[in-house]
């Protein structure tokens, strides 16, 4: 991106293009608080490459791949933390 133009036109191609590189990271990394499966690493990838890619419709679908790879990730560490509490709380190490 050169920045050149207006300021609403660099926000809105620059937002969505920093979601982008931070969710195609996670993805091509596979870690998000903890190590992450398949299916969500898929769509934070593809997600994260419709965000980089300049246009409303890539944003909008990488926008709802990047929701639905985070919801994904956030069951599973809710999933994962209730596990850890209940087990403390019975003494279990």
């Amino acid at each position: 991106m050169l920045l050149t133009g207006h300021s609403d036109n660099i926000a809105l191609a620059a937002l969505p293009a920093g979601f982008g590189a931070f969710a195609l990271s996670v993805g091509v990394f596979g870690w998000f608080h903890e190590k992450l499966s398949a299916l969500p690493c898929l769509l934070l990838i593809v997600g994260g490459l419709c965000l980089i890619k300049p246009g409303r419709i890539t944003d909008l679908i990488g926008a709802v791949l990047l929701l639905a790879g985070t919801a994904i990730v956030r069951g599973s560490i809710a999933k994962a933390r209730s596990i850890r509490l209940s087990a403390q709380a019975s003494g279990d190490p």
